[in-house]
């Protein structure tokens, strides 16, 4: 039995919305000027005070598989603060980038938005489409999909595009649902990811 992970709620939009890990931001496996989405929950957060007086903090970052730290200053702390407390979820824009135009050459992750999560998912998420070759449908396939739809409902919109390659010219179909709407669980994206052949777009 495994236990849930307190970002599983997040795992679609960490998957299919997000373009960076906390790992690669930690070994720097970046590119240059670059726009970085990254989804993450806050562990730690360290306050400190400059020699100038200001409030500044270092803040530990975890997602599914590693930890981050960064360092916060006077300007982006009193920025970004509010939303920087042990345990709150948060989506991020980030560039890694020169900081400052008098050390091109130093590179840091600049971190330019910061959202909560809870906020951030509901609004980059509006559609699923799930893309099945013609060769994989049968009856079975059919009752597994509606069960699975029947027991996720939310408000997520819903189509399945059938394709067949076999045929010349390629020919698909889109499905439309306007009864079901989901709600796009963990569980939920697991399942359609076992499907031989699968294509999934969220948008």
């Amino acid at each position: 039995y495994l236990s849930a992970h307190p970002l599983d709620e997040y795992y679609v939009f960490m998957k299919y919305a997000c373009n960076v890990t906390l790992e690669q931001i930690a070994k720097s496996d970046l590119q240059e000027n670059k726009d970085y989405t990254l989804a993450c929950m806050v562990r730690e957060v360290r306050e400190m005070v400059s020699q100038k007086g200001d409030l500044w903090a270092i803040v530990t970052f975890e997602d599914y598989e590693s930890s981050y730290e960064h360092r916060f200053f006077a300007k982006e702390y009193a920025q970004w603060g509010g939303f920087l407390k042990k345990g709150n979820f948060l989506a991020m824009k980030a560039k890694y980038a020169a900081r400052n135009h008098w050390k091109p050459e130093a590179k840091s992750f600049n971190i330019q938005q910061v959202n909560l999560l809870s906020q951030e998912a509901p609004q980059a998420i509006g559609k699923l489409q799930i893309s099945v070759p013609l060769q994989q449908i049968d009856e079975n396939l059919v009752e597994s999909l509606m069960q699975q739809i029947e027991m996720h409902p939310g408000n997520v919109q819903f189509r399945l595009l059938i394709t067949d390659d076999s045929s010349r010219p390629r020919m698909s179909a889109r499905l439309y649902s306007m009864k079901y709407k989901l709600n796009l669980t963990k569980e939920l994206m697991e399942y359609f990811e076992t499907i031989p052949e699968v294509g999934i777009k969220v948008n």
